[in-house]
């Protein structure tokens, strides 16, 4: 969306304040609207529409923090920029796309080759553990301006920084992993209650996946850095075929369990 071009300047000068203040006003102004239509009983186009109208007013609200100390009027349509961008960030669309595709591929696969009622226990179970994938994504993006600053002036110094984010990614994902899996067999029944009780096997087994899934999300904004974004496509292609032959071999054997 056309808000997400000064989401990144904001992000890049580390003025994410700006941000919050457009996200929470869009968002306050928007769940307004939605609390008098669920009342009025509005329809579903209405709500549709209030969607529309939360990017609007986020956009509009960024406009206006960003020219308090900028001039919009300098703007213009830069084909040669575009071109050197859509040839950039084309491996990266691939990537986000084959990352989709990874993550669905053990969903589709279960249910044509086993039934729906492993599908479901699956479903349930993945649930508590993709939760945790928006961290990574959170704190690198936090980080990601900061350290391309440092990197201009030291070397040594971005390449500890980045491995203190490994590390830090590595602490935390082990700090997730470790009591979810442990306590899976209280934490289903918990939520779902005791007809999804199969469903702990599964998330004991599938939460591990926090892990290589932190690291790698460290690892593609360290090879966006380093321009590098073509190997970020290589690895997601590698990963995606590498779950398909898992899932042939394992979910036969162990249902919801292997495609975990």
């Amino acid at each position: 969306m056309p808000f997400e071009v000064l989401d990144y300047f904001f992000q890049s000068l580390v003025m994410s304040k700006y941000i919050v203040f457009a996200r929470n006003f869009s968002l306050i102004a928007s769940s307004a609207v939605r609390l008098y239509l669920i009342s009025a009983g509005g329809s579903l186009m209405a709500f549709l529409l209030v969607n529309v109208i939360e990017a609007a007013l986020t956009f509009i609200a960024l406009i206006v923090l960003f020219s308090k100390k900028n001039s919009i009027s300098g703007w213009k349509f830069s084909a040669g920029l575009m071109k050197t961008l859509m040839i950039d960030s084309f491996p990266l669309m691939m990537t986000y796309l084959m990352t989709l595709i990874g993550m669905k591929i053990d969903q589709l696969m279960l249910l044509e080759m086993i039934d729906e009622k492993q599908l479901g226990y699956y479903s349930a179970a993945i649930k508590l553990s993709e939760i945790w994938y928006l961290i990574p994504m959170s704190v690198c993006s936090t980080f990601f301006p900061i350290l391309i600053a440092i990197k201009k002036r030291s070397i040594s110094l971005y390449m500890k920084r980045f491995q203190m984010l490994y590390d830090f990614m590595a602490v935390t994902a082990f700090a997730i992993i470790l009591p979810v899996s442990f306590f899976s067999a209280k934490l289903i029944p918990l939520l779902y209650g005791p007809k999804y009780v199969n469903s702990a096997a599964i998330l004991a087994i599938h939460v591990w996946a926090v892990l290589p899934v932190f690291m790698s999300v460290v690892c593609q904004y360290y090879l966006i850095v380093e321009k590098k974004q073509r190997l970020s496509f290589y690895k997601t292609i590698v990963g995606v075929i590498t779950t398909v032959v898992s899932n042939y071999i394992l979910i036969p054997k162990y249902a919801a369990a292997g495609a975990a």
